[in-house]
């Protein structure tokens, strides 16, 4: 079939993927965990400039 991760980013059906530690996620889930701590991270930071400050304030204050 020819399914992989590259080619889904290729044709824009996945934004981004996250490489699995040698051996996979199973074997080490710990580093696939900073893995993807550290995605997510990045994403988030990116789409704080989106957030009007007001709003932003609100949800980081409770």
């Amino acid at each position: 079939m020819g399914v992989t991760s590259s080619k889904l980013e290729e044709l824009g059906i996945v934004d981004a993927t996250i490489p699995e530690p040698l051996g996979g996620a199973h074997r080490d889930p710990i580093e696939m965990a900073s893995r993807l701590k550290a995605h997510l991270w990045t994403r988030w930071i990116g789409c704080l400039r989106w957030i009007p400050m007001p709003c932003l304030r609100r949800v980081t204050e409770g």
